[in-house]
């Protein structure tokens, strides 16, 4: 049974020491000191809101006073003192959270945490464990597995961005037509949700926002050899061309006065260039890519499109809408046209082109509200005469 007066007397030396604006060497001891004891007689919520507040001290030594505890009785406590490692980060504990990789190789759920913790030290040291963890756990696991791409991206590592691009394109698995072999809809399942975290890391790494396994893998191919880890803060509002290593083409922007919107509500672009006036956008040009797993042609490509646009505009006339096979970056492609109302209303004159090139489908298309000069029209069809694509 718990002695209230003893408690009641460490409670307040631990309140004494926190109100301490500076501590000597003693007195870090004397807090570890405190720690240790209360931690004894604690239950596991008491023993998580110490670990926790001797985190957040930053006391010399913490790491060591709450490394005991990771793997403590209690999935909380334990838990709670592991993600302490990783945001503590002291070199000494590396080894032993890679070694817990083991202790918790039938526990997933506290294997996700030392491993998230293990990135956080942003060592190439762990890369052998993380890459052994991932050929493991990826098909079995999806939180292990998303664990150990967020640990990679955190390890700012060639070899980090080659582990990625292996595990994403995992998460897609194709097998050959003449395959016996089958991947269970369970296994798809898993591979699946462990893709947006791969993504993710890879984005952190590279600053590129790939969505296809094949767009990586090209990139990778180009940049390898040069590839440096660099912060994302890339200047984009004075580039005029927009050259993507991933999906394998190049733009121009329309002109002065275009700018280049990079937002979450244009994410499913590659790249979006818009005009904008005084009553709001005039105009857009812009590029969507994608893997062409399906085998679609272009021109059924641009008949549904035509029916995505039917869909959401307005009073589209027939008469205005143009659908023909020309060529498009040098290739046999297709175009589209077509005359209609926005959502608010307006009348809009769009443009798209489509075209297959190195096993990606490219859409290339603009809309400019009708009525505006023809430099905006000129500059719009100049953009999309701009348009490359390399191998």
């Amino acid at each position: 049974m718990r002695n209230p007066g003893r408690n009641a007397t460490l409670w307040l030396m631990a309140l004494l020491l926190l109100a301490t604006p500076t501590l000597g060497a003693n007195d870090e001891k004397a807090r570890l000191k405190v720690f240790s004891t209360e931690m004894k007689g604690a239950n596991a919520r008491e023993r998580i809101a110490l670990i926790k507040k001797l985190t957040a001290e930053e006391t010399h030594g913490a790491a060591g006073a709450i490394s005991r505890y990771m793997t403590d009785r209690d999935a909380d406590v334990r838990k709670a003192a592991i993600e302490a490692e990783g945001a503590l980060r002291d070199g000494a504990m590396l080894g032993k959270l890679l070694s817990l990789t083991k202790t918790y190789e039938k526990d997933p759920n506290t294997l996700a945490t030392v491993v998230r913790a293990v990135g956080r030290f942003e060592s190439p040291k762990a890369l052998k464990t993380l890459k052994s963890i991932s050929r493991k756990w990826l098909p079995r696991d999806a939180g292990v597995a998303s664990a150990a791409a967020e640990a990679l991206g955190q390890i700012p590592d060639r070899s980090s961005v080659e582990l990625l691009i292996r595990m994403l394109e995992q998460t897609d698995p194709r097998l050959p037509s003449t395959s016996s072999k089958d991947i269970s809809l369970e296994t798809r399942r898993i591979l699946r949700e462990s893709k947006s975290s791969i993504i993710a890391a890879l984005q952190h790494l590279t600053c590129w926002d790939f969505r296809d396994s094949e767009a990586w893998q090209r990139f990778w191919k180009a940049e390898q050899r040069r590839w440096k880890h660099a912060p994302c803060d890339r200047d984009l509002s004075e580039l005029s061309v927009w050259r993507d290593p991933g999906y394998g083409f190049t733009v121009k922007r329309p002109g002065e006065g275009w700018s280049i919107e990079r937002t979450s509500t244009r994410k499913d672009y590659r790249i979006y260039f818009e005009r904008r006036g005084a009553g709001g956008a005039e105009a857009a040009v812009w590029v969507y890519a994608h893997s062409d797993r399906g085998g679609l042609t272009p021109s059924i490509k641009a008949e549904e499109r035509l029916d995505l646009h039917m869909d959401r505009m307005k009073d589209i006339k027939t008469e205005s809408i143009s659908s023909k096979n020309t060529r498009v970056a040098g290739r046999s492609g297709h175009r589209l046209s077509f005359t209609g109302l926005d959502a608010g209303g307006s009348a809009v004159h769009v443009e798209e082109r489509f075209v297959v090139s190195g096993g990606m489908m490219f859409i290339v298309g603009s809309w400019r509200r009708t009525g505006l000069s023809d430099d905006v029209e000129s500059e719009v069809q100049k953009a999309l005469d701009s348009f490359t694509v390399f191998d």
